[in-house]
């Protein structure tokens, strides 16, 4: 049981460790929305370039600034009837920016 116990959190730590660390340079984050239905982004984890999946082919999310170099990472969430929205953080500088429609839009600190 103690031997069982031991592969079991040797096993889930390097899967912690092997999903946190990329070795690619593209990363995918899936969502289900709804029943039979679901939302994906394709993202490069180096430079932030990203797109959806739209009607079963990629569409390009505009930046309207372009971001450095950096580590980038994506998160998704579903909403109601269907829709999702997404985020996207610049990990090392703390920037991050909202999904609208095709677009990255920076979100900003009130001050």
């Amino acid at each position: 049981m103690i031997k069982i116990r031991r592969a079991l959190v040797i096993f889930i730590g390097l899967m912690v460790v092997g999903c946190t660390s990329h070795k690619s340079e593209y990363d995918t984050r899936l969502i289900n929305t709804e029943p039979g239905s679901w939302a994906s982004i394709k993202y490069n984890v180096k430079t932030g370039e990203a797109w959806k999946v739209v009607d079963g082919s990629l569409v390009k999310i505009i930046d309207t600034d372009n971001p450095p170099q950096s580590k980038y990472e994506i998160a998704m969430v579903s909403l109601e009837n269907g829709r999702w929205g997404a985020i996207r953080l610049d990990v090392r500088s703390g920037r991050i920016w909202r999904i609208m429609n095709t677009n990255w839009v920076e979100l900003k600190e009130k001050k």
